[in-house]
């Protein structure tokens, strides 16, 4: 069969734009499958296929056996980021079969909980609304498959790193992505805004620059609906298109401020985590190959100054346009400079108990036992939150995080009547959540929240990778010395190969001349 950008014939409608120009290769199985679908007719015999885009804080969303909601529960959760297809459905509940992904093979599920979206449809009644033919197929095959997978995309302007925005139905560009920089990518090749229906043609798409390839699914021009020039200059240059998260960040937001944590996905590519997981192996044989193979983890520092795929992931607009509303400020830094950390396998610590340190129940910097003075913890600011990018995805048999949802709110560290020798009470043990995420995700926690690493967990064989940040207002003291680091990172060619909105979020947040004189 001939590849989707060459099939047409009489009758077809003519090419779009964007499929006059180049065709980005759809590799693997999930762009094949994807390649398969917008082959197939959109007949009425077709069934429509979901994406699970909700549950991403709890590993997926509950699965029971019959439609009733009192029916029994399946045995694990349907993970987010499956696609499944319809077999039935009556009202908000879906029975499915798994086409893809992980969980209970078939089973009933709720499209909606508590106003939140939990499947969002990938394939059947909206794609028959759009009468998909040959000009639509090719435009969608102009993309890449991540970027035609992913519920929202971000539009980032390639002249100053910015964000395509339409606050009130008005086209702007900003530096931090919250509800207002996200985007649907339509079967027609059209960007639709997802608060004010705001439509902009995606046109021209042509393979990636050299410095954009892994980070982006498509380089763009804009252009009106109808075809012309948008208006303004800021507009009229190379625009990249980037998966988008799950969720919208003003919902994300929510779960923070009600739960303590939150995760945001994509924060890193898929091509991203590969060169990053490269640079990292590089980096262990140079300077850390004293490290051991087993138990226990072990910090890889000055890390900045390795690669710029790094310096794009702790500046990632969603996450930090989240930061800034749920600490009611703007002027924001790192405490530390990024830090990769490495959990290792467990052989020795299998089955061993907590101790009191980095192991045991805590709270993370800046609400450390004497920082804050008589650690009289003030109610009115949030004074830190992490920012947790896993490389490799967090799973129970990896030795994922484990917190108690809400304890933020406690205000306080959790104390002699709750732990002991590092272990929680048994009345609190049975509300601790271990938190999995997919790899390229980002895990934003209060640092008042209760946590623990689990070295004694992580039975997989394999090392488990994460980048740490603790984020805080800018007149909170680092918690580490920042300043060779930030020489390290300034010295290096990094800086030269970020966008100049990057370049200014990293100048910012990690070597801020109030730090480094």
């Amino acid at each position: 069969q001939a590849p989707l950008a060459q099939r047409g014939g009489a009758g077809s409608p003519p090419p779009t734009p964007a499929a006059r120009s180049w065709t980005a290769p759809i590799a693997g199985g999930r762009g094949r499958a994807m390649a398969a679908r917008l082959s197939e007719p959109c007949g009425d015999t077709e069934k429509p296929v979901w994406e699970v885009v909700g549950g991403g804080s709890e590993g997926g969303i509950i699965v029971r056996a019959g439609e009733d909601l009192a029916s029994p529960r399946l045995r694990g959760r349907l993970r987010t980021g499956s696609v499944v297809e319809q077999v039935e459905l009556s009202g908000n509940r879906l029975r499915y079969k798994v086409v893809s992904g992980s969980g209970p093979a078939e089973g009933w599920v709720s499209l909606r909980f508590s106003g939140r979206d939990l499947l969002a449809v990938r394939r059947g009644t909206e794609l028959k609304e759009a009468s998909l033919g040959v000009a639509a197929e090719v435009a969608m095959a102009s993309f890449d498959s991540d970027l035609l997978g992913a519920r929202y995309c971000l539009v980032r302007c390639e002249t100053s790193g910015e964000y395509l925005a339409a606050p009130s139905g008005r086209l702007a560009l900003e530096p931090y992505a919250g509800d207002a920089c996200m985007w649907s990518l339509t079967p027609s090749g059209e960007l639709l805004h997802a608060e004010t229906g705001t439509k902009v043609r995606a046109a021209e798409a042509a393979p990636p620059p050299p410095r954009l390839r892994g980070d982006c699914g498509a380089a763009v021009r804009l252009r009106a609906p109808g075809g012309g020039p948008l208006d303004g200059a800021r507009l009229s240059g190379l625009f990249a298109l980037l998966p988008g998260p799950s969720c919208r960040p003003s919902e994300h937001l929510a779960e923070l401020q009600q739960r303590g944590y939150t995760v945001v996905q994509r924060v890193l590519q898929p091509s991203g985590i590969s060169h990053l997981k490269a640079e990292l192996a590089r980096v262990r044989r140079e300077r850390f190959a004293h490290e051991g193979s087993h138990d226990g983890h072990f910090w890889m520092m000055d890390m900045l100054r390795e690669t710029p795929v790094l310096s794009r992931a702790v500046a990632h607009p969603v996450a930090l346009w989240i930061l800034r509303q749920y600490m009611g400020g703007e002027d924001l830094h790192f405490c530390h400079q990024p830090i990769v950390n490495v959990l290792r396998p467990a052989r020795e610590l299998v089955g061993r108990c907590p101790d009191n340190g980095q192991n045991g129940w805590h709270t993370d910097y800046p609400y450390h036992q004497g920082r804050i003075l008589e650690d009289r913890w003030p109610r009115d600011a949030v004074l830190g939150v992490q920012f947790n990018i896993c490389v490799d995805a967090f799973r129970r048999d990896n030795g994922a995080t484990q917190f108690i949802p809400a304890s933020h709110l406690r205000n306080s560290a959790p104390g002699p009547d709750i732990l002991r020798g590092g272990t929680l009470q048994r009345s609190m043990r049975s509300q601790a959540q271990q938190l999995e995420a997919p790899p390229g995700a980002a895990i934003l926690y209060d640092a008042r929240t209760w946590h623990r690493q689990c070295p004694e967990l992580n039975t997989s064989g394999f090392d488990r990778v994460a980048v740490l940040n603790a984020v805080s207002p800018a007149w909170v003291v680092p918690m580490l010395d920042k300043v060779p680091e930030a020489q390290s990172y300034m010295q290096s060619g990094v800086p030269e190969e970020l966008n100049r909105r990057d370049r200014a979020v990293i100048s910012r947040m990690c070597c801020d001349e109030s730090w480094t004189r």
